[in-house]
């Protein structure tokens, strides 16, 4: 018979024991790890992962039919692991509103953001600066991944392709680059030039099947291109001044235009023809764009509002009335054809529902100037918004359980871009934890330091972007005469009587001419 040894049985005096070593020598090493902190700073860094989500999305629809089988959100901190993609909640387009601040990017050469894309799997978003650089920044938790000097003026367009292997980009000379999806530039081409006025390309959009692409400039020109040839196939003239925005349907051969001369015009882009003329606004369109189901779409500007048009009638079926000033930038949600996000040159957000006339979510002072451009992540969880304050800053959805927050104010957007700033600073070489909710008090106390470092020296904020000469050819639509931008012209009106500029609080002078604009820009 073999004898089998009886193992012996765990000491627990002896753990015990070792354990009392560990934590005495960890009291001793308790005041040089608080030294080391004290010259470190630590951030909580915020990521977005849906990969959970989808999961769970997969998973129910092997025994669910619809939302009716969805199980119920509650209020509590242990359902948000039952939360599902936006796609999923067709009957509650407000769940799927992004107004939780998540994260602020800033770029290390600082400059004015002025569009953003995302690419096709969320997992990176493009942005475009006035210093003509682009940067690239991960989808999910926001970190720094490269940066590329693409243009010698400041890009002013950056759409990519629907099946995401190609990036275009325009610029304010009226140039088109366009970029592999390794970020490699495999086409130049002068698409607009300055023989009718301004070449800068303010638009740049695809067809449906990615053959052929559509450009808008301020010459009042829109060209369709043919994507393989790069030859231009139609020239479209109608406009009156600067074509400001232009968008392709998302099925058919057809495209909206909203122009400097206060029109929405529709147009066939096979033949040329205008197809209809809207005259519903009395400013600068600044911005028009589809609806994901294809009959609607919103033409937003300098009037102060936001217009929604059905184009199976022809007609306006709903005006958009709660800014106080320019409407900059507008995005439908990419799965709720009812849910339109806009902002205004203020930096503020507000989200609409169509069928309801006022603001269902507003963010004031999400930025510290205008917000220039507003994307949501194809999945529809995150809100990129580009503005001039130099920053892009992301917001996600609201979890179950999270309280209401305070009334945001103009310090905390300084205090977010501060954060931002210091997180671009140490991105490298530095600790962070990834999955903590909220900041450490020592990433708090920095951002501090640094919003009262910005409030000292406010005029170093915003790098100030120099204003070239019109070129040859371009000539004042006031006193008729070359040499000046019409902004620039000594014989323009001068503001009414009730006007006060919103940046120094006084009458006698407009928004572009107020004397602390040098100090701000």
């Amino acid at each position: 018979m073999r004898c089998v040894q009886r193992p012996a049985l765990f000491d627990f005096s002896r753990a015990y024991t070792v354990c009392e070593e560990v934590i005495h020598s960890m009291d001793a090493l308790a005041p040089v790890v608080d030294d080391v902190a004290s010259r470190q700073q630590y951030f909580a860094k915020r990521y977005v992962d849906p990969n959970a989500s989808l999961l769970l999305m997969l998973h129910g629809h092997v025994f669910q039919r619809d939302y009716r089988y969805r199980q119920a959100l509650q209020p509590h901190r242990d359902y948000i692991r039952h939360m599902l993609p936006p796609s999923e909640y067709p009957d509650c387009p407000a769940s799927v509103m992004c107004t939780k601040y998540s994260h602020t990017s800033v770029n290390k050469q600082r400059s004015p953001i002025n569009c953003l894309s995302w690419a096709r799997d969320s997992k990176r978003i493009m942005t475009g600066a006035a210093n003509g650089e682009f940067c690239a920044w991960d989808g999910r938790n926001f970190s720094f991944e490269a940066t590329v000097k693409a243009h010698d003026r400041p890009i002013r367009s950056l759409t990519a392709t629907h099946n995401g292997q190609w990036l275009l980009s325009g610029d304010h000379d009226g140039i088109v680059k366009f970029w592999s999806s390794t970020l490699s530039l495999e086409h130049s081409m002068q698409a607009h030039t300055q023989e009718e006025g301004m070449a800068t390309v303010r638009s740049i959009t695809f067809a449906p099947g990615d053959g052929k692409y559509a450009t808008c400039s301020d010459d009042s020109l829109i060209k369709v291109w043919d994507f393989e040839t790069q030859r231009c196939e139609n020239i479209l003239r109608g406009h009156g001044w600067d074509v400001k925005s232009v968008r392709w349907h998302p099925s058919k051969g057809l495209l909206v235009s909203g122009s400097k001369d206060n029109t929405v015009k529709l147009w066939d882009p096979k033949t040329g023809k205008i197809l209809n003329t809207i005259h519903s606004h009395k400013h600068t369109v600044l911005r028009v764009d589809w609806s994901p189901n294809g009959n609607w779409f919103f033409s937003c500007g300098k009037d102060q509002m936001v217009k929604l048009f059905d184009i199976r009638t022809m007609r306006e079926f709903e005006t958009l009335k709660g800014h106080d000033c320019d409407v900059t930038a507008a995005a439908w949600h990419p799965h709720h054809h009812r849910v339109l996000c806009t902002g205004d040159i203020k930096g503020q957000l507000m989200y609409w529902i169509v069928g309801c006339h006022e603001p269902q979510v507003a963010v004031p002072y999400a930025h510290e100037s205008a917000i220039w451009d507003i994307q949501f992540s194809p999945l529809g969880n995150i809100v990129a918004t580009a503005s001039g304050d130099t920053t892009t800053k992301f917001w996600c959805r609201p979890l179950p359980g999270d309280t209401q927050e305070q009334a945001r104010t103009k310090d905390q957007a300084m205090l977010e871009t501060s954060e931002g700033m210091n997180d671009r600073a140490g991105s490298i070489g530095r600790t962070g934890f990834a999955a903590l909710p909220e900041s450490t008090l020592s990433s708090v106390l920095a951002a501090t330091r640094a919003l009262e470092d910005a409030k000292n020296n406010r005029g170093n904020v915003i790098q100030h972007i120099e204003r070239r000469a019109p070129g040859p050819g371009y000539i004042c639509k006031i006193c008729k005469t070359p040499g000046h931008f019409i902004t620039d012209c000594p014989h323009k009106d001068p503001p009414p009587a009730d006007y006060l500029c919103f940046l120094c609080k006084t009458p006698g002078h407009w928004k572009n001419d107020c004397p602390t604009m040098q100090q701000r820009y």
